[in-house]
């Protein structure tokens, strides 16, 4: 709590973060016109109900906390109200009502910035607020504004995930804050820009981390799932290397065994039948290849993958046709020539 002394009246000033941002209870209100209305003053009045209990004993603190954070809403959305919606008109009377109630009460300097930082927010200058509040979270470690400052900072960075930039800062504060509310949320946001940008050896790098490393969240099983169809993306064809194939197989494996009820599970086993048919279609044209250069063994030996590994994709009936064909020229070639 902060007291500070202007003429005759003697301010208490609370700085609570809260969903309205920097919100403060005065004596009288920062810009003319907003302390005289009738509500402001209803809640002034009660504010000072609330600090009378609290002092003689009679409310205890956490729900003194509770019913003042309320009323600081109350008054802030009066605020944004007097603001208006045009941006430039909003951004210039946050900036005034923010510099006459610090020269009013003089706060601290992390105070003072986490200021500036919410003018900018509620005026819609988004990428200047995520640096003014990562500057709260980096230069005031600890301070009353850090929950707030950091729920915006990742705000921002979703809001802006299919940028460049954001994608950039959402992975900057992550890194620094990676245990933060909804840090699950902005990592699996991460993934899913990288997935539809096409870039898959990222989203599968992203998905793997929401996953392994909020493994309780919400979302922990779609970023399974989305990390496997990454990797599935990255296969290139039959005449490219097969781990992206194999990666995502084991990825859906991984899900069916973990989840096999979730609302994704069809979405997934469908996904896996793609894959095991990707992989079989692979050990086909090998085995073709084989019989094409007389190499009878080897090919037989792929086959005989298939049917093990693969036995429900349609690759497997080609491969037990050609495979009988095999056993039976060895059959015929095996048996004494009648004379």
């Amino acid at each position: 709590m902060r007291a500070a002394t202007r003429g005759d009246e003697t301010l208490t000033v609370k700085f609570f973060p809260s969903s309205g941002g920097l919100l403060i209870t005065t004596a009288y209100a920062a810009l003319p016109g907003i302390g005289n209305s009738t509500d402001w003053e209803l809640m002034r009045s009660e504010q000072e109900r609330l600090d009378t209990a609290l002092w003689q004993g009679r409310l205890d603190i956490e729900s003194y906390l509770a019913s003042t954070r309320s009323l600081e809403e109350k008054k802030w959305k009066i605020v944004l109200a007097q603001a208006g919606d045009q941006r430039p008109a909003r951004g210039e009377f946050l900036r005034q009502f923010w510099k006459r109630l610090c020269e009013q009460v003089k706060p601290s300097a992390a105070s003072s910035l986490y200021a500036e930082a919410e003018t900018a927010y509620e005026s819609g200058r988004q990428k200047s607020a995520f640096y003014k509040y990562l500057a709260v979270l980096t230069d005031f470690p600890g301070s009353i504004h850090e929950r707030v400052a950091l729920e915006r900072c990742f705000e921002i960075a979703a809001s802006l995930i299919n940028s460049s930039w954001g994608v950039e800062r959402a992975a900057e504060i992550l890194e620094k804050y990676p245990c933060a509310p909804n840090a699950d949320r902005l990592r699996y946001l991460i993934g899913s820009t990288y997935l539809a940008w096409g870039d898959y050896e990222e989203a599968v790098s992203h998905f793997e981390r929401a996953f392994e490393d909020y493994p309780e969240s919400q979302l922990a099983p779609t970023a399974l799932y989305l990390c496997g169809k990454s990797h599935l993306c990255q296969y290139q064809g039959s005449n490219y290397e097969a781990k992206p194939l194999i990666e995502a197989k084991e990825t859906f494996e991984k899900y069916l065994r973990l989840y096999p009820a979730h609302e994704k599970a069809d979405e997934v086993r469908t996904s896996l039948r793609d894959a095991q048919e990707k992989l079989a279609l692979r050990d086909l044209n090998v085995a073709k290849f084989y019989l094409r250069t007389g190499k009878k063994t080897s090919a037989a030996a792929y086959l005989r993958g298939i049917l093990t590994n693969y036995s429900q994709t349609d690759c497997a009936k080609d491969a037990a046709s050609l495979l009988a064909s095999i056993e039976k020229e060895e059959s015929q070639s095996s048996q004494p020539e009648k004379r």
